[in-house]
């Protein structure tokens, strides 16, 4: 009866700490994606700006010529 015992509490230990290491993996990977895509996002802005930046109106003269 005491294997019995000790047998399905080491399985039910090991399928909570399977379940802890899945949860903890799970929660890591999403976010490592979420900090990939705000990165993304930066860079976009950014990218924008200079840009925008850029394309700067021409003055009067550059207008009348």
């Amino acid at each position: 009866m005491q294997i019995a015992l000790l047998i399905s509490i080491s399985v039910l230990a090991g399928l909570f700490a399977m379940g802890f290491v899945w949860l903890t993996w799970d929660v890591a990977y999403k976010l490592i994606l979420v900090y990939g895509k705000r990165q993304h996002l930066k860079k976009l802005e950014e990218d924008a700006d200079t840009l925008m930046e850029m394309a700067v109106e021409p003055e009067d003269d550059e207008r009348r010529a």
